[in-house]
């Protein structure tokens, strides 16, 4: 099912997460699970953990601010509290528009990783029923 990416959380926003990241994913109890190698299988949750989620915020030079309205800050229970930014490939600047995607959310983490999916897929993408 088409999903904005903008509109992504929980499992539907980890799974594209994990689709961008070519990592392959198994959906049982509620959660999806992925081989971590050492560890064995673990919840895949880059939406929520920073062990996860980090890594391709910095790998992929995601920038993440609170909103600014014209009254100040959002405040945390915003739908739209934090910002994303990442600049696509190919020279892009901060005043190139169109090589920009922003993305935003209600933490750091859901704002950068609907960014990232963004970058990736556009505004929309495939989401399989079961995760919605």
């Amino acid at each position: 099912m088409k999903v904005k990416t903008n509109e992504l959380s929980g499992n539907a926003l980890n799974w594209a997460v994990a689709k961008c990241e070519n990592i392959k994913l198994t959906f049982e109890s509620g959660n999806l699970w992925f081989n971590g190698s050492l560890s064995g299988y673990e919840v895949y949750n880059p939406s929520s953990n920073w062990a996860q989620g980090g890594p391709i915020i910095e790998i992929e030079n995601i920038e993440i601010r609170p909103t600014l309205t014209e009254g100040g800050y959002r405040t945390s229970n915003s739908q739209d509290a934090v910002s994303a930014t990442i600049l696509l490939p190919n020279g892009a600047t901060a005043l190139d528009i169109e090589k920009v995607v922003f993305d935003y959310g209600p933490t750091p983490l859901i704002a950068a990783m609907r960014c990232y999916v963004a970058s990736k897929f556009g505004e929309t993408v495939d989401i399989p029923e079961e995760l919605l």
